[in-house]
């Protein structure tokens, strides 16, 4: 019998990040399973096709031109795993060979003409989105555990360097400015530690609102296999981003859930249907006064480990190799192994 292929098409302009980090996932999921997977990065036709390169979580793909892309459609089933306005164009081939399409936080403004012209089978990381998308299915975020493969021993809460770190972009989006009014209402000791690149807007902000800060002592630029072990490092992990995905675990709290680390999310993340869920799997806060609170409170040990085994339990939902059987199946023709 023929060993299935699945071939897997990084259409965006983003070198970091979640569609990254999704993108490898995914890869080795589907690598685990027994899957003959390939990981391609669509480049300009003068690029050398096929070089290897590295990826996310030290993971090679492969650079290849759009007109030697549709030479591999034929061999086994196609997915677009990221894809932005810069790579609309040559999407545009790939889903006229029947390609399927993941969507991401920052899908193109082009959407609706992909709709209207290829009706896709979208493959959405939100729930939210089967409501907006007719054919549409739910794929949850696959995730590998990896802290394992990076340390041999995860330090207990009460032994760790931060008490909170935040991994993130520093800008209005990700609500950088909760974390920073959080900071001034805290002893040193009690501080978020920042980790993420700076927007240039947010330096503007940073330097006006916040002088007490300097922006070189913000670590940026980071590897996306250094995340979860920072989380590895601190107590709580602090996410307030805004987005689509409301409701779910974004990558930064699955990692920070792999280190035992306690996820401490906005309220306004999370839904009633949704995954996070307060006192089961995360802290949730309103305001700087409510996080900065959390921060300083002696929480009972018995919570504390509730919430690590509810994290446990989240990641146990996420595991890629089982997200990847799930894909399968529906990638085979069962549409019933997708939520829709």
């Amino acid at each position: 019998m023929a060993k299935l292929v699945v071939n897997l098409f990084y259409m965006s302009s983003r070198a970091i990040g979640g569609e990254v980090t999704f993108a490898t996932h995914l890869y080795k999921g589907l690598k685990a399973l027994g899957v003959y997977v390939r990981l391609f990065k669509i480049e300009p036709s003068s690029s050398k096709d096929l070089r290897g390169s590295s990826f996310g979580y030290m993971t090679q793909h492969q650079k290849i031109s759009i007109e030697n892309a549709l030479k591999q459609v034929s061999y086994g089933h196609n997915l677009i795993v990221a894809l932005d306005n810069s790579g609309f164009y040559n999407a545009a081939f790939l889903l006229k060979c029947g390609a399927d399409l993941i969507t991401w936080n920052n899908f193109p403004r082009s959407l609706d003409k992909i709709i209207k012209h290829f009706n896709p089978r979208l493959l959405v990381t939100s729930r939210s989105e089967l409501k907006t998308y007719k054919n549409s299915w739910f794929l949850p975020l696959p995730y590998n555990r990896v802290l394992k493969d990076l340390m041999s021993e995860i330090l207990p809460l009460n032994k760790r360097e931060f008490n909170a770190i935040s991994i993130n972009r520093v800008n209005k989006d990700r609500n950088t400015e909760m974390i920073l009014a959080t900071n001034l209402l805290l002893d040193l000791k009690y501080r978020i530690q920042i980790f993420g690149y700076i927007d240039k807007l947010f330096k503007k902000t940073l330097k006006e609102s916040y002088p007490q800060f300097n922006a070189s002592e913000i670590s940026f630029n980071l590897e996306s296999h250094i995340a979860p072990y920072l989380s590895s490092k601190a107590k709580y992990l602090c996410d307030f981003s805004e987005g689509r995905r409301r409701g779910h675990p974004k990558y930064t709290v699955l990692e920070g859930l792999d280190a035992n680390c306690i996820p401490i999310l906005h309220d306004d993340w999370i839904t009633p249907n949704g995954e996070m869920i307060p006192g089961e799997n995360c802290f949730t806060v309103s305001d700087p006064g409510e996080l900065a609170a959390v921060l300083q409170a002696r929480v009972p040990t018995s919570l504390i480990k509730e919430i690590q085994a509810g994290g446990k339990s989240l990641l146990e939902r996420h595991n890629a190799r089982s997200v990847a059987k799930k894909l399968v199946e529906f990638l085979e023709g069962d549409d019933d192994a997708l939520e829709h």
